[in-house]
């Protein structure tokens, strides 16, 4: 590795990713939230999420399955655990946005500069409605 500054490094934090060794999903609008607000102030609509939320919207079950090759087989255990969490990342990502409307709407009000338009100012109950409805590739 390179630390002297020139080449960009890169960290994974596992303790809170999948809620840490429980490999599950709970939802809950501040889970995960950053606690220096100010890194969200740019944000003002949904395309400021893009490409990258478009693209987990996409994400068929094969990529999934690619990506997850890489994964060492210390951090999951048992195939089938790795399976199970697959199949739910794959079931989730049509609903990306439901976690992300939730958190905006949000009592830290995280993005105070949200410009409501005709996604933005969907409710998240017409978005959670609508997400098994996406036809994404499987």
């Amino acid at each position: 590795m390179d630390f002297s500054g020139n080449t960009p490094q890169h960290l994974l934090i596992s303790a809170t990713c999948f809620n840490a060794g429980e490999w599950s999903f709970p939802d809950s609008p501040l889970r995960g939230a950053y606690a220096r607000q100010e890194v969200y102030a740019h944000i003002a609509s949904w395309g400021d999420f893009e490409p990258w939320l478009s693209r987990i919207e996409r994400c068929s079950k094969a990529m999934l399955q690619s990506i997850a090759q890489d994964i060492p087989i210390e951090w999951y255990g048992e195939p089938h655990d790795l399976d199970c969490l697959l199949d739910s990342l794959f079931e989730r990502r049509r609903a990306v946005r439901c976690p992300i409307d939730d958190f905006r709407k949000s009592h830290r009000n995280p993005f105070p500069n949200w410009k409501l338009g005709p996604i933005a100012g969907t409710s998240s109950d017409r978005i959670r409605a609508l997400a098994p409805m996406i036809s994404v590739p499987g």
